[in-house]
């Protein structure tokens, strides 16, 4: 009986390409739609498959072209796996076909409503009509036009930078959503038929466009497969940038009109979102990370299909090779493949883990501050849903160890090694004592500080603080009163960076006022210390003469007076002169008596010294031009402002700051200690730190002094922590920040995690139980 030799089914389309300097062959299933690649040798086995070829006849056809032996049972295993994929003309592959059989979907639950795939139609007939429409987009013309446009929408998004975020503020709110999904869907679909027609234009056929679910969220999608197909690299890259390109020329030509428009209104508005949402999602495509488009872009430049199932079969065979023993999957791949799948499948982890990390603490946040413990416990429910494979998995794994069959354990030496190394790696964990640390930012202050500081209303204001233990405050105002200082002058004696001792002058105000008052008084006390002395002394002689000289001769008119009154009585009482004339002798008379008595108390005075009341009198006025001539003094001397200390001039004439004086011999150093590592943080302990000044060096001193009240800086609290470091080579300066370490004692490196992971909750979780 004649046995039924293989036969490749003749329906198979396929493309002879070059990539990456070898021959490769895109095998395309047009029954089911399936992609393969074959290289070379493969090629050569598939299509000697005639159906009348014998298997020793296409060996010994094989070993003659490439050199190379292949045995039977290779052969045969090479025709199985051909037969399994339904590229032989059998009755499997025909029922496969036609009934749908192929590999099951073995994607977990939470893949499979991550991305639901649902088709909608056979484009082909529209993709025709439309092509015909839109030839013109893929000319040259029309392509060099719209990277005018790009380029130009880059420009003008460049120049607005920074004036965005405001913008998106104000036209962004709940009535803008309905707007961003439309725009989104929009996008999308443009985005897609430029893909279609593109491929269209390069001879390809796109069977198949649709809807799908990527990540709860609806998008549009069309099948490219038949650009596997495409022999010139350079038309599978035009065929996915395609979409990138009609993004950036809708968006750049959405912000163009937007700036042409006027602002505000609702046109403008939309124009501006949806530039905003196409560049957003432009740049979500060119992530390579992610299976879009840039990911599908990516693996034609490097021309690796398939590049993130192939890289992360590769890392984990590497690592297999590293822990349990030699794996040789990854030999079949060249030192290029290598590095490309190392790179990617490491930057694929580390994007995964930050995504991931970012999600769940933001979910983590949004559940516990609604719910509480409920929150809790749903997320905890939500990590078991997306991790529900790889826990399976693992209890699997352990009820197979402690089953009657048992697990077989890998022989390789290697393996019981890292398990030696892993458990001496526990056991360190445990017991070997580490340092209990507190990092924490820092930030440098003078250990005593000088300002002074002019102030509204005619004040000055002189602030000395002294840092370190102390941490005392001394504050002084000084009033100036618009009439004391009509002509005022503020003038410093120092300069910034000068080094000046403790008791220079640091600032002399001077006017003339105070100076003038200082004078006027001086002399007023000379007069009035003379007059005093002037009442102890002895009656001098020559007044004394006058004085009686001066009595003598107000007597002899006292005489002459006397006698004209007496002739004028006895005219008045004989009636010889009248009322007015005897008035005036009487009062002229009286007025004479007068001057006889003040001359003769002058004479008396004279002759007698001067009263306790008058000494007193004076020796009061003496003592109150004094106290005010010593305030005056106090007055000029306030004026005069002293260092507190010896340090160095840091500012000068900065906003309200007419001089500020720093110590530098030594510096305070504020950390910032975070509220959950409180516990453990006194005073003693050794600290180090590094500023950003001096990255390379390292200072240390002791935690002198803890502030009891603490801060809050934000959402966050901390208290200060002060220590006070030398400072003598003057290479630490205030302001300066940096990070410092300090050493609260010893303790394992297990119970050091534990505690890390301990306040990784929040503190209202132990209420929960």
């Amino acid at each position: 009986m004649d046995v039924k030799l293989p036969r490749l089914r003749e329906d198979l389309i396929i493309s002879e390409q070059v990539q990456a300097g070898q021959t490769v062959y895109i095998v395309k299933d047009p029954l089911s739609n399936r992609f393969f690649r074959l290289r070379e040798p493969e090629y050569f086995l598939a299509s000697s498959l005639d159906g009348e070829k014998s298997p020793d006849e296409i060996r010994s056809e094989f070993n003659t072209k490439f050199g190379t032996n292949i045995t039977p049972e290779q052969l045969n295993a090479f025709i199985d796996g051909l037969e399994r994929k339904n590229f032989l003309e059998t009755s499997r592959a025909e029922y496969a076909v036609t009934h749908e059989v192929g590999d099951q979907d073995a994607r977990s639950f939470i893949s499979k409503i991550l991305f639901l795939k649902l088709k909608a139609f056979d484009p082909s007939s529209f993709l025709e009509w439309l092509y015909r429409k839109f030839r013109f987009t893929l000319s040259v013309p029309f392509v060099v036009f719209s990277f005018i446009v790009i380029i130009a929408g880059i420009l003008q998004i460049a120049a607005i930078f920074p004036e965005m975020p405001h913008t998106v503020y104000q036209i962004f709110g709940i009535s803008s959503i309905p707007i961003i999904i439309i725009a989104i869907f929009i996008i999308v679909a443009l985005h897609e038929l430029a893909h279609a027609l593109v491929c269209r234009h390069y001879g390809g056929r796109v069977s198949e466009m649709g809807f799908l679910l990527l990540y709860f969220q609806v998008c549009f999608y069309c099948n490219l497969s038949d650009s596997y197909l495409f022999e010139k690299k350079r038309h599978r890259i035009y065929t996915i940038l395609a979409g990138l390109y009609m993004q950036a020329f809708v968006g750049a030509a959405s912000i163009l009109l937007w700036r042409i428009l006027k602002t505000g209104t609702t046109i403008s508005d939309i124009l501006f979102l949806t530039a905003s949402v196409a560049f957003i999602t432009l740049l979500f495509n060119l992530n390579p990370l992610l299976k879009l488009d840039g990911y599908y872009l990516l693996t034609d430049i490097v021309e690796i299909p398939n590049l993130r199932q192939k890289a992360f079969g590769y890392l984990k065979s590497l690592l297999k090779s590293i822990f349990v023993g030699p794996d040789y999957f990854r030999r079949r791949f060249t030192p290029r493949e290598r590095r490309v799948f190392l790179t990617y499948s490491l930057l694929s982890i580390l994007y995964s883990l930050i995504l991931f990390v970012w999600l769940g603490s933001l979910v983590y946040r949004l559940l516990v501050g609604a719910w509480g413990g409920t929150g809790f416990l749903l997320f905890l429910a939500l990590l078991l849903i997306i991790f529900n494979q790889p826990i399976s998995n693992l209890f699997k794994w352990i009820g197979r160890i402690f089953s009657r069959q048992g697990v077989s354990m890998p022989k390789s030496l290697r393996f019981y090694i890292w398990l030696t190394v892993l458990a001496a790696l526990v056991l360190l964990a445990i017991f070997y004592p580490v340092d209990l640390k507190i990092n924490a930012p820092v930030s440098i202050e003078p250990l005593e500080k000088f300002i002074v500081r002019g102030g509204n209303n005619n004040q000055l204001e002189t602030k000395w603080f002294q840092g370190g233990i102390s941490q005392k405050p001394i504050n002084r105002v000084y009033q100036f009163s618009i009439s004391d200082f009509a002509v005022l002058d503020i003038e410093p004696t120092m300069t910034v960076g000068e080094r000046i001792d403790s008791g220079d002058i640091l600032l002399q105000i001077s006017s003339n006022h105070f100076q003038s008052q200082l004078e006027q008084t001086s002399a007023e006390i000379q007069r009035a210390r003379a007059e005093y002395e002037l009442l102890l002394s002895d009656p001098k002689a020559a007044e004394l003469a006058r004085a009686s000289a001066s009595l003598e001769e107000e007597k002899l008119r006292q005489i002459n007076v006397e006698q004209e009154y007496q002739r004028a009585r006895k005219l008045y009482e004989k009636g010889l002169i009248s009322e007015e004339e005897w008035e005036t002798a009487k009062t002229t008379r009286y007025v004479q008596n007068k001057k006889v008595d003040i001359s003769q108390s002058e004479v008396d005075l004279l002759k007698e010294g001067p009263k306790a009341e008058e000494l007193f009198s004076q020796e009061a006025e003496i003592r109150r031009l004094e106290s005010k001539a010593e305030y005056l003094r106090d007055q000029i001397a306030a004026c005069t402002i002293r260092a507190p200390f010896s340090g160095i001039i840091t500012r000068f004439g900065v906003d309200d700051e007419l001089i500020s004086l720093s110590r530098t011999d030594s510096i305070e150093v504020n950390i910032r200690v975070p509220e959950d590592q409180i516990d453990i943080l006194a005073v003693d302990q050794d600290m180090k730190f590094r500023v950003a000044g001096y990255p390379q060096k390292s200072f240390h001193g002791k935690i002198n002094k803890v502030i009891a009240s603490s801060h809050n800086n934000g959402n966050e609290s901390h208290f200060v922590a002060i220590s006070t470091v030398p400072n003598s080579q003057g290479l630490l300066k205030g302001g300066m920040e940096g990070y410092a370490k300090i050493y609260c004692g010893k303790t394992s490196v297990a119970n050091n995690i534990l505690r890390k992971l301990v306040r990784f909750f929040r503190v209202e979780v132990w209420s929960w139980f």
